[in-house]
């Protein structure tokens, strides 16, 4: 089996992309740069409070993904 990544989980949900700014010396002002955010929650039992779900990055695994269950074969 592949091994799954919470990205690959239907109830992953990425967090909003990342807003950050910085002054540009060269237009002089100040510029937006927005960046795909690679967090975020897993939602498997809602509904839960906002932002009380399990944060994981884009890689990990945050144990709620069903198809990573551990099932003992004898």
């Amino acid at each position: 089996m592949e091994e799954a990544v919470c990205a690959t989980c239907p109830w992953w949900r990425r967090l909003p992309e990342r807003v950050e700014f910085h002054w540009s010396f060269e237009d002089g002002q100040q510029v937006e740069t927005r960046t795909p955010n690679d967090r975020g929650e897993c939602r498997r039992y809602p509904p839960r409070p906002p932002r009380d779900f399990p944060l994981t990055e884009l890689d990990d695994w945050c144990a709620e993904h069903p198809e990573r269950e551990i099932t003992c074969d004898e």
